[in-house]
């Protein structure tokens, strides 16, 4: 470090303490000797005497005067060497002083304070320091710092061991230093050091004086920051969108001074000066760029790019910049917009803009601005555009196809029924007037055949009817309505015990269950769940049929659960199939279409119906309904 070492002082005394000491002496000296000379020759002394005595007299006044003079000098002496032995009493007694207050300092200093010898050998280690590194003072006095509190290298690499010798050989270079040390538990720790050389009176190097900072949260947060710099550099430049660092300090100028001038809103000054939002454009620095953007705008060097915005802007480009401007000025964070840009070979690009706006009164030098290349998007989303509408037209015309065809099939349904119906009753009729009139010329063979010929006759009416009714309940439009389905269903229950009052059934229904759909088609379906159930516990003396809702996987859900035969759950998928039967026909009376016609139902509904069974311990049939479910109310219309 280069510095003088502090020169010798001289100590300066005052003379009021010595003269008025001597004046003093001096003057018990006088009293006591004046009136000796004053008195002279006694009286009445003979002449010759009288000489003789003044001769005497004149001979002790001399040898008198001169011991006065040497006894008034050595007091003179006496008294300056008294007067210094006090001054530098007083000396040592400051100093001393002094020098207490200085260790009590250094000793609570919010510092790390330190004293090495000409040879760099630990003299003095404060409080502070053996709090910070951990040592005592016992531990590190008379020890070199590169054996306590300095490693050998730091975690950079830089040799520690070097760098303090060339402090202790040239300590004018490094009067400042920043270097990493250690604690005593092992932990890497940066401290700044502020070293000075100090010297003796003759100007020889007597120590070094070393106060140190620590820097470690500082270093840590710069090192942070450089690995962040550096992240958002390789993000930057490696990012697969255009990116850009603009400097819209002048547009925002330009936005503040709208503001401050116009009274109206600035929307309303964007609509009456169209040329302004051009002109900011032209405002705007680029202060760099990533690669992606030179490839996404063709430019043929970064240098080109940052010429301007306003060489790859388009009308549509100031249109959405307008937006951007009135963002800014309403003081919003966030803007977004799709418009179009013009790259350097000419070709139009659709892209998407971001733009993150600082806070108002925040710098407006760094905006970051990243866009997003969406021609290909665009492109499909055109393409999908046309072919909806493509297939808008495909099913215009097929829906007119099928209305044709549903009308024709409709036609032809009531044609066949009809033409089916009028030989079935003749078969029908001409076997009932053979069996009543010919019945005793017909032996009982003739007779099971033509009770056989009867039973067909009425299954096929049976299953033109059910027929008829699945094609009807397919084309049917739905007029939705709330449905209290438990008054519904007991007005079927009604109907079923009336028509077999020698039945005994359980029937339970639950209070509340209500839908939103069709109520005739539900009426349909309802009808038949429960003619099944109704049929399939005929052989049961306990019958019992519940209708209700329970929770099923987070929805609710109708059920109608019986004690029936069941059936066997290895041919649910048979179940809703139209003349899909899982029992026998003599067993059972059905057409095999009553379930179809219960899915075709729900499905209209937007719902869903499945069955569970067990052999011998009946069966359950779910049906789930969007909207309405099972929610145990009405369905606010």
């Amino acid at each position: 470090m280069r510095g003088a070492c502090p020169a010798s002082g001289t100590m300066k005394f005052t003379g009021g303490g010595f003269r008025s000491t001597a004046a003093w002496m001096f003057g018990i000296v006088v009293a006591i000797l004046s009136p000796l000379a004053a008195r002279g020759a006694p009286p009445g002394l003979p002449e010759e005497h009288r000489h003789r005595l003044s001769d005497l007299y004149a001979e002790f006044s001399t040898h008198f005067w001169g011991a006065v003079s040497v006894l008034l000098i050595l007091l003179i002496v006496i008294s300056l060497l008294i007067y210094i032995m006090r001054q530098r009493f007083r000396v040592e007694i400051s100093l001393r002083q002094s020098e207490e207050k200085y260790r009590e300092l250094v000793q609570n200093a919010n510092s790390i304070i330190m004293r090495l010898d000409s040879a760099g050998t630990i003299t003095f280690f404060n409080e502070f320091a053996q709090k910070f590194f951990g040592f005592t003072e016992e531990e590190v006095l008379g020890k070199s710092p590169l054996d306590t509190i300095v490693p050998e290298r730091e975690s950079t690499g830089r040799d520690l061991r070097t760098l303090i010798a060339a402090v202790l050989r040239e300590p004018a270079r490094y009067e400042r230093n920043v270097n990493e040390n250690v604690r005593k538990n092992g932990e890497r720790v940066w401290v700044s050091w502020a070293n000075k050389p100090v010297c003796d009176a003759a100007g020889r190097l007597r120590e070094y004086l070393c106060v140190g900072t620590d820097i470690t949260d500082r270093k840590r947060a710069e090192e942070e920051l450089r690995r962040s710099e550096k992240r958002f550099a390789t993000i930057f430049n490696t990012a697969a969108v255009s990116l850009w660092e603009e400097d819209f300090s002048a547009a925002k100028a330009a936005i503040d001074g709208v503001k401050a001038t116009w009274s109206g809103s600035f929307r309303d000054f964007l609509s009456r000066h169209p040329d302004f939002a051009e002109q900011t454009l032209r405002l705007i620095r680029i202060v760099d760029v990533n690669d992606w953007t030179l490839t996404l705008y063709e430019a043929p060097s970064k240098a080109a790019l940052l010429g301007g915005l306003h060489r790859i802007a388009t009308p549509e480009t100031c249109r959405a910049f307008e937006g951007c401007l009135q963002a800014i000025a309403e003081g919003k964070a966030f803007f977004e917009v799709e418009t179009v840009n013009r790259t350097f070979a000419g070709r139009t690009i659709d892209v998407l803009m971001r733009v993150a706006i600082p806070a108002p009164g925040a710098d407006f030098g760094n905006l970051l601005v990243s866009i997003v290349d969406i021609t290909a998007r665009k492109r499909a989303e055109q393409a999908i555009r046309e072919m909806n509408a493509e297939l808008e037209r495909r099913v215009h015309e097929r829906t007119v196809q099928l209305e044709s065809s549903n009308r024709e099939l409709e036609s032809f349904c009531y044609s066949v029924s009809h033409d089916l119906r009028a030989p079935l009753r003749h078969i029908n009729s001409f076997s009932a007037i053979i069996m009543e009139e010919k019945a005793a010329a017909l032996d009982e063979d003739v007779r099971e055949l033509l009770g056989r010929v009867q039973a067909a006759s009425r299954r096929m009416g049976l299953l033109i009817d059910d027929l008829l009714e699945l094609s009807r309940v397919t084309r049917s439009a739905i007029s939705v309505r709330n449905v209290d389905v438990s008054a519904l269903v007991r007005t079927i229950v009604d109907e079923l015990q009336a028509a077999e009052p020698q039945r005994q059934v359980e029937v339970r229904i639950d209070d509340g269950l209500a839908v939103l759909g069709d109520y005739r088609l539900l009426q349909v379906a309802l009808q038949n769940l429960l003619d099944n159930a109704w049929k399939y516990t005929a052989k049961n003396p306990a019958a019992a049929i519940h209708v209700g809702r329970e929770t099923v996987d987070g929805r609710e859900v109708l059920f109608i659960r019986d004690n029936g035969v069941g059936f066997n759950m290895a041919y649910a998928d048979k179940l809703f199939g139209a003349f899909q039967r899982l029992h026998r026909p003599g067993e059972f009376e059905g057409t095999g279409i009553g379930l179809a016609t219960v899915q075709r139902i729900v499905q209209l509904h937007g719902g869903e119906v499945w069955g569970y069974g067990e052999e011998g311990k009946g069966a359950t049939f779910y049906l789930s309904f969007p909207g309405g479910g099972a929610g145990g109310r009405p369905v606010p219309q």
